[in-house]
């Protein structure tokens, strides 16, 4: 028996500057649903004022039951297995720190979580792009019903900020993330699934995610940096593949997932240093996997061919993919 209804997780390194909001937002909830849900701040041994910062703003608020959890750095995805193992909630979500949510919408949300019988909850989500002051708002209304359950799994690749999971999915089956590690939202949409039987899609705008703060890991600069933790997180997927691939519907989302991540690594492989020797790791674990790789891109065949033939042209091939690689790095502005 859980003890509440919800639980939501908000993973918090050095964003003293940014966490304000999104407890905030928790606590303009109505009062009468604040015994329902749950907010863990998983502090990851952050070096700013971040767990203090969230303490005091925590205090003034009796009513929203929420706590600090400070534990040693381990990066995104040792926040969540921490989250995991300290929920509370019959449902988990992920709100990252400097996140924030619509309180109306929680709500409404709140009143299905407690009549859904579902493994598997979906919900919208805005970008908050603050950069140049626009939002997107991310739907899922014309692939399905709103408030209908299917079974098994969606056929597309939700984002982290659609998902809400029975806690038990994770907990049960020991669902686990890399830790010290970016990019592992991946890991987290995908690794559940082979255990959801059920789903259901709710058009509320729930999470509101805030895109454009210096340091973010989705910033090109950052990614460029982090171009080994992304390789990482490929491999894993590509293991994951290799292990569920009897499964049709989680079949093809996987490898959806590893179209986009492919064409992502090879485009950041070749952004940097060591472009060859990356490139190299990534197309020998394709190889050594069950995923069949037909690259679409022009830039990855070439990448592709470049490493089949044993780079005996990289005199030719490897400036050609410099140069398209900068023309990448400034279309995807990341």
């Amino acid at each position: 028996m859980k003890d509440c209804l919800l639980t939501v997780v908000m993973p918090s390194y050095n964003i003293q500057d940014y966490i304000s909001k999104g407890i905030e937002s928790f606590q303009q909830v109505h009062p009468d649903y604040k015994n329902k849900f749950e907010v863990l701040v998983v502090n990851d041994g952050s070096t700013d004022d971040t767990a203090q910062v969230a303490e005091e703003i925590l205090s003034k608020d009796s009513l929203l039951n929420g706590r600090v959890v400070t534990k040693e750095n381990g990066g995104h995805g040792s926040t969540i297995n921490r989250g995991i193992q300290e929920a509370k909630g019959k449902f988990f979500k992920v709100i990252d720190g400097d996140d924030w949510i619509i309180p109306s919408d929680f709500e409404k949300f709140l009143d299905v979580l407690e009549t859904v019988d579902v493994d598997m909850v979906l919900t919208d989500f805005t970008e908050q792009h603050v950069y140049n002051n626009t939002t997107i708002r991310n739907d899922f209304v014309d692939k399905y019903e709103v408030g209908k359950k299917y079974s098994g799994i969606p056929n597309v690749r939700i984002p982290m900020h659609s998902v809400t999971y029975r806690t038990s999915i994770l907990s049960d089956n020991k669902i686990r993330l890399s830790e010290k590690t970016f990019y592992v939202d991946i890991q987290y949409t995908l690794f559940p699934l082979e255990y959801v039987h059920s789903f259901s899609y709710w058009n509320y705008d729930i999470y509101q995610y805030y895109i454009g703060r210096p340091g973010q890991s989705m910033n090109i600069e950052s990614m460029k940096r982090n171009v080994h933790h992304h390789l990482t997180v490929t491999k894993s997927v590509l293991d994951y593949f290799s292990k569920i691939k009897s499964e049709p519907v989680l079949n093809l989302v996987v490898s959806e997932t590893l179209v986009y991540l492919i064409s992502l690594q090879v485009d950041l492989s070749w952004m940097v240093n060591d472009s060859e020797n990356l490139v190299k790791e990534l197309y020998s674990k394709i190889d050594q996997s069950s995923y069949r790789y037909n690259p679409v891109k022009r830039f990855d065949r070439l990448s592709y061919l470049n490493y089949k033939t044993n780079y005996i042209l990289r005199l030719l091939f490897n400036p050609i993919l410099k140069k398209y690689s900068k023309k990448k790095e400034k279309e995807r502005g990341i």
